[in-house]
C-alpha cells in the first residue's frame, strides 16, 4: 500500500506530523512520502496527477484554522480536482481513492479534520480518516494570548501523537474508517467556529502591517511568504488578499516588526513559535 501525503505548514508542526505519519507508515512496511505544497515540485499538474495515479491512499495535512482547512490547502484541493477531472476515466468513477486527513492544532478543533470531505469527493476521494494531532500554538497575538508550551510538554504530545499516528495508520491500511469530529457537540462547536473563522481569515491581511521603524529590511517575511501575499515597494510592505493567515511572517520576524491591528506584541509576553525543533527549517518546504 502507498500513502502519499500533501502539507501544508505554517510554523513547523503539520510538516512534523506529516513526517511522522511517513516514518511510521515506511517502518511498519508501507511505501510512504509527504509534499510540501508550496515546494517547487508541487506547481506541477502534472507531477501531482502522477502522484495521486501511483498512490493507494492520498492525505492531506493542514493545520487547523478555526475548526476548517486553511485557505491555501483549500486552493490546493481546488487543483487536485481540477487535475482529477481532466484525467478521469470511467475505471476511476469505479475506483475511488482512500482520503485521510491529518491536522495540527493548539488547543481545540471541532470536525476541522472532516470539513474538506465534500470537496475530496469531487475528486473522487473518499474520506476513510480524519485525526487531529495537539502540538503548539503559534498564535501568541493582541487580544489572544495563546503562548506556545514549553519543550517538555511538546516532546510529551510528539511521542503521544506517535503512538496515535500508527493506530491511524493499521485502520487506513485495513481498511477500517476512522474520523475524528463526529461527535454532534463538535460539529457544532466547528460550525460556530467557522461562522467568524471565514469573515476572519479573508480579511486578516487588513490587519497586519510592519513597523518600519523597527524592520531591518531582511525581507524574510516576504521571501517566505507561502503564497507570496507580501510585498515590499518604495519602502512599503503591502499585504495582499491571498493571504491564507498562517502567522509565519509574525512569527519569523527576526525583529518582531510584524504587527496584528497596528499593535506592537512584546515577545517577552506574546512568545513567538519557531518550530517544533527536530531540525526544521522554511527551507525545507520550498
Amino acid at each position: 500500500m502507498r500513502f502519499s501525503t500533501f502539507y501544508f505548514t505554517a510554523t513547523g508542526n503539520t510538516w512534523w506530523a506529516a513526517r511522522e505519519f511517513t516514518k511510521i507508515a515506511r517502518d511498519m512496511g508501507y511505501d510512504a512520502d509527504y509534499y510540501s505544497i508550496e515546494s517547487e515540485d508541487m506547481q506541477s499538474d502534472e507531477k501531482i496527477a502522477q502522484i495521486i495515479i501511483e498512490s493507494d491512499a492520498i492525505g492531506f495535512a493542514y493545520p487547523i484554522h478555526g475548526s476548517m482547512h486553511p485557505l491555501f490547502m483549500q486552493r490546493f484541493i481546488d487543483r487536485v480536482i481540477d487535475i482529477r477531472s481532466k484525467n478521469k476515466t470511467n475505471e476511476d468513477e469505479q475506483n475511488w481513492k482512500i482520503g485521510y486527513t491529518i491536522t495540527t492544532m493548539a488547543l481545540f478543533s471541532g470536525d476541522g479534520a472532516l470539513v474538506p470531505r465534500k470537496q475530496l469527493k469531487k475528486a473522487t476521494i473518499h474520506l476513510h480518516g480524519a485525526i487531529n494531532l495537539a502540538l503548539a500554538s503559534n498564535l501568541a497575538v493582541p487580544y489572544f494570548r495563546y503562548n506556545p508550551v514549553g519543550t517538555k510538554k511538546i516532546e510529551r504530545r510528539k511521542k503521544y501523537n506517535r503512538k496515535k499516528l500508527r493506530k491511524y495508520i493499521m485502520r487506513l491500511s485495513s481498511g477500517k474508517k476512522y474520523l475524528e469530529g463526529r461527535n454532534p457537540i463538535l460539529l457544532f462547536l466547528g460550525w460556530l467556529q467557522r461562522v467568524f473563522m471565514i469573515t476572519f481569515e479573508s480579511k486578516v491581511y487588513k490587519y497586519l502591517s510592519v513597523d518600519l521603524d523597527s524592520c531591518t529590511r531582511c525581507m524574510l517575511c516576504v521571501n517566505n511568504c507561502p503564497t507570496h501575499s507580501i510585498q515590499y515597494q518604495e519602502d512599503r510592505f503591502t499585504f495582499l488578499s491571498t493571504c491564507t493567515s498562517c502567522m509565519r511572517c509574525y512569527n519569523f520576524c527576526s525583529a518582531n516588526s510584524i504587527l496584528l491591528f497596528n499593535k506592537y506584541a512584546d515577545p517577552k509576553k506574546y512568545k513567538r513559535y519557531h518550530g517544533p525543533g527536530e531540525g526544521f527549517k522554511i527551507n525545507l518546504l520550498k
